[in-house]
């Protein structure tokens, strides 16, 4: 297969190259937009193109697995498995700036698990203690609730838009959620043309992202029902089983530091990173919260938690969003959407989900926005909501933007869309303003057409 060259970059795109193996047997990748790469330090034989890829990438190929750290709310770069090709990955994370051209790889095909050997749904690895076990059941829970009440706030949306009910006529005692759920929706995920040029999505298009999203909430919802019987995800509580094992030249003189899984079912395979690549374990990365990775033979997902998001989640009882599910307002004006993200495990959760090639149509990544001069993942509610009023359409390919309009849909007390995403009350109401001297509502009329 031909080969794009390497060419300058697009400030906003980060590239994913992944190529075989020696001795892996060709393949034809899927048919991929070629976007620009923003560095390529060697020549690849074969090689897929795609967009950055956030808490886990996952390009096709016969076996493409990454691993990638969610870091503190902020970036996310990329990792890899203990599985099998050789990836390489563009990241960077404010972090850590040296985190570029990660590059990965593990042992040919014929030392690879066969598919069937693991039973399908979500499962555990003895990394993770019972309570541990029980407090991310719970949180999985948690997730799956989060997409179910998003999935009904599209289908209100959605009939609304295709039925062009006019705000004076929405149902009053689903007003208050209605007008909530639109306004999240427009900061999100870009603004709908209700009138003449106020907006930037056309009432078609708006229509169609819509239906795209509900189908991702419902695809996970069904995923995630009775304790993730159909999301086929291992997860780790630590990375202690991969041990650093000593630093490995390949054949073309490029040098790998060598890790060993050495868990008991996986013992003898090997990880590969690069030596410009930043180490692989949550010991080496302190600042990682977890690490992700996807084996596509096997068909199976993995994912580590690392020490960092146990202390966060630590406490007995452990945090859950629940714990502020029946707050009323006065007791929530105020607190951040993104820190309520982050104190409990289950809008992670949601948003790992967002990254699994098993459960969607199409992979979400972390898209990259501009602030304050520099280039950051989108993720947090204000860089989620530059990303929107930057690129509408790249807001629907970020999985943040998702996680965290679940999680404001889930936090019904307060409208969410403004520029600090904090809790705030709905004044003023800009659909169906009240008039000031007669205090009755004008709402106003939408150009359906």
């Amino acid at each position: 297969m031909s080969t794009p060259p390497c060419v300058p970059t697009i400030a906003q795109w980060k590239m994913i190259c992944f190529k075989h193996s020696q001795g892996a047997p060709a393949y034809t990748p899927k048919p991929v937009v070629y976007y620009q790469l923003h560095e390529c330090p060697f020549v690849l034989n074969y090689f897929t193109i795609m967009k950055l890829r956030g808490y886990s990438a996952q390009p096709r190929g016969l076996l493409l697995i990454s691993l990638t750290f969610l870091l503190l709310g902020l970036v996310q770069p990329t990792l890899a498995s203990p599985f099998g090709l050789l990836g390489v990955v563009d990241a960077q994370t404010e972090l850590e700036p040296s985190l570029h051209n990660l590059t990965l790889s593990s042992h040919p095909p014929h030392q690879q698990h066969k598919r069937g050997d693991e039973p399908k749904g979500l499962r555990f690895e003895p990394t993770c203690t019972p309570a541990q076990q029980s407090y991310l059941l719970s949180s999985f829970s948690e997730a799956r609730t989060q997409a179910e009440r998003a999935e009904q706030a599209m289908n209100d949306l959605i009939q609304i838009f295709k039925d062009k009910i006019q705000p004076k006529d929405w149902s009053p005692h689903k007003y208050t959620t209605l007008y909530r759920n639109l306004k999240l929706w427009g900061n999100f995920f870009g603004l709908p043309i209700l009138r003449r040029d106020d907006g930037e999505v056309t009432i078609a298009q708006t229509i169609a992202n819509m239906n795209r999203v509900r189908i991702r909430f419902t695809k996970i919802k069904n995923a995630l029902e009775n304790s993730g019987r159909k999301f086929d995800l291992i997860v780790n509580c630590n990375s202690d089983w991969l041990v650093y094992a000593g630093d490995y030249i390949n054949k073309k003189g490029i040098r790998f530091w060598r890790y060993k899984d050495t868990r008991e079912k996986y013992k003898g395979k090997s990880v590969y990173v690069k030596t410009r690549a930043p180490r692989l374990t949550c010991t080496e990365n302190p600042r990682a919260k977890a690490v992700s990775f996807h084996n596509e033979i096997v068909d199976q997902e993995e994912m580590v938690l690392c020490p960092l998001a146990w202390t966060r989640w630590a406490g007995d009882p452990p945090p859950y969003l629940s714990d502020f599910a029946g707050i009323p307002f006065s007791g929530m004006e105020g607190k951040e959407l993104t820190m309520l993200k982050n104190r409990a495990a289950g809008n992670t959760l949601l948003h790992e989900a967002f990254h699994s090639w098993n459960l969607l149509e199409k992979h979400i990544g972390d898209e990259q926005v501009q602030d304050e001069g520099s280039t950051k993942v989108a993720y947090g509610a204000l860089l989620v909501q530059a990303l929107a009023r930057k690129d509408p359409k790249q807001a629907l390919l970020n999985a943040d933007t998702h996680a965290l309009f679940a999680l404001g849909v889930y936090y019904d007390k307060c409208n969410w869309a403004n520029p600090e995403g904090k809790c705030l009350d709905d004044n003023p109401d800009t659909i169906c303003p009240e008039d000031e001297k007669t205090k009755e509502k004008k709402c106003i009329t939408i150009d359906w057409d």
